[in-house]
């Protein structure tokens, strides 16, 4: 039990927390592959590495109900340890009954025990191309590494100045500047996708904020919506100055906050749904009942 539970402490990482280090596996290599979808069938794969022994040394981990580490100590002489745990894994493969849908992740080479987490981190993301091989999949991180997402972060500071300022020129000139790096920079397509979700995100945020500021300017927002039209939409009139007051009682706002107010939530009333849309061009459509408090 023991060695079970420091090996998990291990392919997790949280070496600080095994009773015994010094009864780890020492080798001068090792190579994590995750098998995901196991299921209730973790038995009979306990099994098929039992009867079905690979040729490289190896530990069996369980991480959980529908997921296994196997550990593998490729000997330094091996020229290609990720490829020979490769050739293990779908050698084992025909003989495992329950494989329609497994997927088998191979990490990296990890030259420690403190770098073992990384090579399972490594075949945790390989898993996510199971989809692209078919399954049984065997997937090696070494093959698909290159298609992991590259960071490129968005000046979000000084666009929400340029936004604040109100030069929104040098806003929009900020945007194409960063989707012009996206386009030259030979990205992959999850790198490109997954910086355009982060930077429209920083932008949606500020720009809602910017424009709830504009319906009421010294507030956060208004007291109660008026009454939906048949979209379920209640419309928020636009106004700057002392006339803001009238025009939302106008439109058949209750009561305008104080500054300082704080906007606590959005609840729909007719649809169910509490969203906040419509907000460019100025006007503000609220999906229903607006419950807010002043601080």
């Amino acid at each position: 039990m023991a060695r079970s539970q420091s090996l998990l402490h291990l392919v997790n990482g949280n070496l600080g927390a095994m009773d015994n280090p010094d009864g780890l596996p020492v080798y001068p290599r090792y190579v994590a592959v995750l098998v995901k979808n196991v299921g209730d069938a973790v038995v009979s794969f306990q099994t098929l590495l039992s009867e079905r022994r690979p040729a490289i040394p190896h530990d069996l981990v369980l991480v959980g109900e529908r997921e296994a580490v196997v550990l593998f100590y490729p000997e330094a002489a091996d020229a290609a340890p990720a490829l020979s745990v490769r050739e293990e894994m779908r050698r084992l493969m025909p003989f495992y009954a329950r494989a329609g849908k497994l997927v088998v992740g191979i990490g990296g080479v990890a030259l420690s025990p403190e770098s073992v987490h990384e090579s399972r981190a490594n075949a945790e993301y390989a898993c996510q191309y199971g989809f692209e091989a078919g399954y049984p999949a065997v997937i090696l991180y070494d093959e698909i590494m290159h298609r992991k997402a590259v960071h490129l972060p968005f000046p979000y500071e000084p666009f929400s100045n340029a936004v604040l300022a109100g030069d929104s020129s040098l806003a929009e000139r900020m945007i194409g500047g960063y989707i012009a790096e996206l386009a030259g920079g030979g990205m992959s397509i999850e790198s490109v996708e997954v910086n355009l979700m982060q930077a429209v995100t920083s932008m949606s945020g500020l720009m809602i904020d910017h424009h709830l500021q504009h319906l009421v300017p010294g507030g956060r927002l208004v007291g109660r919506g008026p009454q939906n039209d048949a979209g379920g939409n209640g419309r928020l009139a636009r106004g700057d100055g002392p006339a803001n007051g009238d025009a939302l009682r106008a439109a058949g706002v209750e009561r305008p906050l104080a500054a300082g107010t704080r906007f606590e939530g959005v609840h729909g009333r007719a649809s169910g749904r509490g969203h906040l849309a419509g907000l460019a061009c100025g006007t503000g459509q609220l999906n229903a009942e607006l419950r807010l408090h002043a601080v």
